[in-house]
């Protein structure tokens, strides 16, 4: 995996200027931080799990989700 090094901190104006709209990125001390883009195979998993986890819990009478 490359690594790309920078000379200069960033600035919000660069981070406008670099980062297009609905994109998902972090602008913190300088740097941009760019978020993955939504893997819908794991959002499907996560929903069935809560939804099983929910059910489980109200079965065993144990609370909420």
């Amino acid at each position: 995996m490359a690594t790309v090094t920078q000379d200069k901190l960033l600035t919000f104006e660069d981070f406008c200027v670099l980062v297009k709209d609905g994109e998902k990125a972090d602008l913190i001390d300088g740097v941009i931080y760019m978020a993955s883009p939504d893997n819908t195979d794991a959002n499907e998993l996560f929903l069935w799990l809560g939804a099983l986890i929910s059910i489980f819990v109200r079965k065993k009478r144990l609370g909420k989700v």
